[in-house]
């Protein structure tokens, strides 16, 4: 496969010789912080295919909480990447309605606090640094509504 790519490539890549874009993508492989096919629009279109219902009456909570639970799939055991804006990019296609960062950020917090993810590691606030916030999707399945007082129904 990597032989038909590289036939393809060569007019575009910099280092044309088999050998050296072989290693580079040797390289590039073990380094990848993401698995292949595992691109934030493949797990928007798997959350909105089995979407997960709403969370203490609130829809948006689950059409996030679906995203979350299959970037987490696509990640394994490890942490998946999603940065507010990101959230609310994708929010905002599924609630027909522009959703701000901060609030795509204030729902990930009831997402939080509903013991549904975990933040790993904060990214770099109010930039765009190409560094996301890292999560884990604890609750693997569908939680479904949640009562009002924080409880799985």
């Amino acid at each position: 496969m990597f032989g038909a790519w590289h036939v393809r490539a060569r007019p575009f890549i910099k280092d044309q010789a088999w050998q050296e874009s072989w290693e580079d993508f040797q390289r590039g492989y073990v380094e990848a912080k993401s698995p292949p096919g595992s691109t934030p629009e493949t797990a928007w279109a798997k959350a909105l295919a089995d979407p997960i219902s709403a969370i203490d009456g609130r829809p948006e909570l689950g059409i996030l909480a679906a995203l979350c639970r299959e970037l987490q799939a696509a990640h394994g055991d490890g942490r998946f990447f999603l940065s507010s804006r990101l959230a609310a990019k994708y929010l905002s296609l599924a609630l027909d309605r522009e959703v701000d960062p901060r609030q795509a950020l204030r729902w990930l917090g009831s997402l939080q606090f509903y013991g549904l993810i975990e933040l790993v590691e904060k990214g770099p606030a109010g930039t765009r640094s190409g560094k996301a916030s890292e999560w884990r999707f604890i609750l693997k399945g569908h939680p479904g509504a949640m009562s009002h007082g924080g409880r799985v129904t």
